[in-house]
């Protein structure tokens, strides 16, 4: 895809009615200058969800989701940044063009997209024209997998034939220099020779719906059971899932998800009248695969792996993962069954979807499975070595109260005295400050790390910049970017002081530069709760001037005293210059102490 020029995208900022946007997907009543609704991103029933129509941003006060006109749609419709300029300049009759110039990468992706769509219809032909009573015929009737299922995942087939598939996409116009590259179908050692031979092809796709690599489970021959299309440079394996058609937007609306541990797992729930199940390919379960769920919209995860012990131990990684992203965790135990295709043909769909109901707690799953693992739990050696595994999990539990059910939980299946547990946990806690901040876990929430953000002065000022960049020649009167410690208020320094050039220096035309989240995270939530209001700002820039200038000059006089200590023994001329350094900026710090440099207008 080519390049979208930043007019483009500064126009979009600028027409697109983020009112417009949201009211497609929620109802939105104004109050005063601002319009709120009900989240779309989280169920509630008091609207929380403000709609700032002159800086066309939005922020949710109970779920902390902040952003612009385009990532408002790009988050409701899970869809890529590009494709959300496109839809909204599409939408508002924003005049649109490409560059003319494409870059590598963009072209190279196309292909990607293109020349996987093809080989999924490629292996989804051959298993719809295999021969009767074939191998992978039997198969098939073995896991009652019926042409309706095929067609929904577009399961395929791989043949024997290991050069027909180069054969195919040679004839549909790939090079065989595309194809030797990196892109997981062919061989690296054997040119023109397919990765995948005799197996049951499943194709994995990504949040936008692209198909981007396979899975193949061998019918024929030797070699593993399952295997994964490598990585690629548009899929790993850890950052990605195998789900039904439609998983990411059934989340969005249910706020639930689940996750297994294999290809004909997903199947099975889908059988069931499941779609958002998710299998994380055949790796242990990983933070990007749980960030995924959470930006999908999942607000409960619950776990459903394999009830052996390598299915309980992944269950217990999961299940820490996920509680320390803030989730809701459950998870379902499978008893006597091996998996979720087994208890579907003993027990049937609506058994399962009970069992899901009434899946455990996931702390609970937890505590109980640290104590089986450590026996015998009479001893006081025992019960000391299962509390100190249970207590880094309670310790990331969001809530004192949360805290409290655990500790009392864990001192019940112990056989012990709650007064106990608690004191042993407070001194757990104790020994380890660098873990937990005014007694919070250390998985943060936006809004908490947005507070952390606004501690650094230079940060704070810079997002007030970025909401009203009328104030920024105010700044560079007194402020030099080579002045600036943090880099993120530097980058933002350079992205005025190019606006103010440009004669753009307006906040849609700034803030559509601006791609740190942290930035546009601190200037929605302020401009949400008024902080970043135009008379606030007013007020509070020459301030947050006045005092960033005194840090300057103190900071600028401790680095000349380092170097006067550095450079006692060294030529006279350098101490003498450094002297008069030093002299220039007490003198400078004094008039603003003093309040005659106090007016930075």
């Amino acid at each position: 895809m080519a390049k979208i020029p930043e007019k483009v995208i500064e126009a979009v900022m600028e027409t697109a009615s983020i009112v417009d946007v949201v009211s497609r997907y929620t109802k939105v009543e104004k109050r005063g200058e601002r319009y709120f609704a009900c989240c779309p991103f989280h169920k509630e029933k008091t609207p929380s969800f403000s709609v700032t129509p002159g800086r066309n941003m939005f922020y949710c006060f109970g779920c902390g989701e902040g952003g612009t006109v385009i990532t408002f749609l790009q988050k409701i419709e899970k869809i890529s940044f590009s494709d959300a300029v496109i839809r909204l300049a599409h939408d508002f009759n924003v005049p649109f063009r490409f560059d003319t110039e494409e870059t590598v990468y963009d072209r190279k992706k196309e292909a990607y997209f293109d020349v996987y769509a093809l080989t999924r219809d490629f292996f989804y032909n051959e298993l719809r024209n295999r021969l009767k009573n074939s191998s992978i015929d039997r198969y098939l009737k073995e896991r009652n997998l019926t042409d309706e299922l095929i067609d929904a995942f577009k399961l395929g087939y791989a043949p024997s034939d290991r050069g027909k598939l180069r054969k195919f996409l040679n004839e549909r116009g790939f090079s065989d220099s595309f194809l030797n590259s990196n892109i997981g179908l062919f061989s690296k050692k054997y040119e023109g020779v397919s990765f995948f031979s005799q197996r049951l092809m499943f194709p994995i796709h990504d949040i936008s719906g692209h198909c981007i690599a396979f899975g193949g489970r061998i019918i024929e021959g030797d070699g593993p059971k399952y295997i994964n299309t490598g990585t690629t440079d548009y899929f790993e394996k850890g950052h990605g899932f195998y789900s039904p058609p439609g998983a990411f937007r059934e989340v969005r609306l249910t706020e639930e998800a689940v996750i297994c541990e294999g290809y004909m797992d997903v199947i099975a729930y889908f059988r069931a009248g499941l779609k958002n199940v998710f299998a994380p390919l055949g790796t242990a379960f990983t933070e990007n695969q749980a960030d995924l769920l959470r930006r999908s919209g999942a607000q409960t995860v619950t776990v459903s792996f394999d009830g052996d012990e390598a299915g309980k131990k992944a269950a217990m990684k999961a299940v820490d993962i996920l509680r320390r992203k803030q989730l809701q965790v459950k998870v379902a135990e499978f008893s006597q069954y091996k998996d979720p295709d087994e208890f579907i043909k003993n027990e049937g769909a609506e058994a399962l979807k009970n069992l899901l109901k009434n899946s455990v707690n996931g702390l609970d799953f937890l505590i109980k499975n640290i104590i089986v693992k450590n026996g015998n739990l009479n001893s006081p050696e025992a019960k000391e070595t299962a509390v100190s595994e249970i207590f880094p999990y309670i310790e990331a539990v969001g809530s004192e109260v949360g805290r409290d059910a655990a500790l009392r939980l864990t001192a019940e299946r112990l056989n012990t005295s709650e007064a106990a547990v608690i004191a042993d946990f407070r001194e757990y806690t104790r020994k380890r400050p660098e873990s937990r901040q005014n007694g919070h876990p250390v998985a943060e929430r936006k809004s908490e790390r947005i507070s952390k953000e606004t501690h650094d002065r230079e940060f704070f000022l810079f997002a007030a910049l970025v909401a009203a960049p009328s104030l920024f020649e105010q700044v560079r009167r007194h402020i030099k970017a080579n002045d600036l410690r943090s880099t993120k208020a530097r980058e933002i320094y350079y992205i005025l002081e190019e606006a103010l050039r440009k004669n753009s220096l307006n906040s849609q035309s700034v803030l559509a530069k601006v791609n740190d989240s942290s930035v546009i995270d601190c200037i929605v939530e302020k401009t949400a709760n008024k902080e970043f209001s135009p008379e606030n700002l007013d007020r509070m820039v020459p301030d947050l001037i006045y005092r960033e200038r005194i840090d300057i000059l103190k900071h600028k006089i401790k680095e000349v005293q380092s170097k006067l200590s550095k450079s006692a023994s060294k030529d006279r001329e350098t101490v003498d210059e450094l002297i008069r350094k030093k002299i220039f900026f007490e003198k400078e710090l004094t008039k603003l102490l003093q309040g005659s440099e106090r007016k930075t207008e």
